[in-house]
């Protein structure tokens, strides 16, 4: 890149994709200053930067409420696309009720309660049963004391019913159990069909994540999705965990965060340095030529 902060004519059509978790903050779920100025830079200077995270808008609007957002966000691995500056969803990715009343049975049989999400009249609201365990609630009590994110408590019987006289569409469930738990849960759900199903441990804590969602969904079809409503041509991506590796199927370049699991350094085409150091903006600078 030649000049003073001319971005690199090369990537005004690309778009810079990247996941929160692991990827731009460690175990606390806040930005670095650092991080927040460098994305701003970045933005100014006319690159293309979103997100693709597990995450709902109900944490991720708090998350990202620093720094411009001007593209939309996959969320809940790629079960909505949300823009964030609108407050508006785009497109989310439902269950249909046959294969959500599976899923359901899956999870009372292995003796797992999960959370559901539901999606009903434009809100995405979460439910639970009951709280099984120190990491399900560990999960709940940081979303509700730091975002102050509502999870509804119901009966088993409303958690799982799907139709008209529900509390919604059903769009996402998510198991929380120990990490080396939930072997049962894993069996019976593989033997739902039509449902996508992702199993990865979180790397900040001794929790493992089980969710399952639309097959429609997934952060590899939220990438191609947010490629097209802005134009981009080319795909940059960055993640830490097993459920980047869909994004990184379709990425042009991708990149794992130092220390992420072997699988996923595997699949990447480089690394970068540690949300502490910075890494993913840092690398974006580094490919754009833009002067931090």
């Amino acid at each position: 890149m030649k000049g003073d902060n001319d971005t690199n004519k090369e990537f005004e059509n690309t778009l810079f994709v990247t996941d929160l978790d692991g990827t731009l903050f460690d175990k606390k779920p806040v930005l670095s200053d650092e991080c927040v100025d460098n994305i701003r830079k970045l933005n100014s200077e006319g690159v293309k930067i979103t997100f693709s995270t597990a995450r709902t808008y109900r944490t991720v609007d708090r998350i990202l409420e620093d720094v411009p957002v001007p593209y939309p966000v996959s969320l809940m691995n790629g079960t909505m696309i949300r823009d964030i500056k609108k407050c508006m969803t785009i497109d989310v990715k439902r269950i249909p009720d046959a294969i959500a009343d599976a899923a359901g049975k899956a999870f009372l049989a292995s003796g797992t309660l999960p959370l559901v999400y539901r999606y009903k009249n434009g809100e995405m609201l979460t439910y639970y049963s009951e709280i099984s365990g120190d990491n399900m609630k560990s999960f709940i009590d940081e979303r509700r004391t730091v975002f102050g994110k509502p999870f509804i408590r119901v009966s088993e019987d409303e958690l799982f019913k799907t139709g008209p006289e529900s509390l919604g569409e059903i769009i996402y469930f998510c198991a929380i159990v120990g990490n080396g738990e939930g072997k049962e849960l894993l069996n019976r759900l593989n033997d739902v069909k039509n449902v996508c199903m992702t199993s990865y441990k979180d790397n900040a804590s001794d929790s493992r994540y089980v969710e399952i969602y639309s097959t429609e969904a997934s952060k590899k079809n939220a990438v191609l999705d947010l490629m097209r409503i802005t134009g981009a041509d080319r795909i940059i991506s960055f993640g830490d965990n097993l459920n980047d590796l869909p994004m990184f199927e379709v990425s042009d370049l991708c990149f794992a965060v130092s220390g992420s699991p072997d699988t996923v350094i595997s699949r990447a085409d480089g690394l970068v340095g540690s949300p502490s150091e910075c890494g993913v903006t840092k690398k974006i600078a580094e490919i754009t030529g833009i002067r931090l």
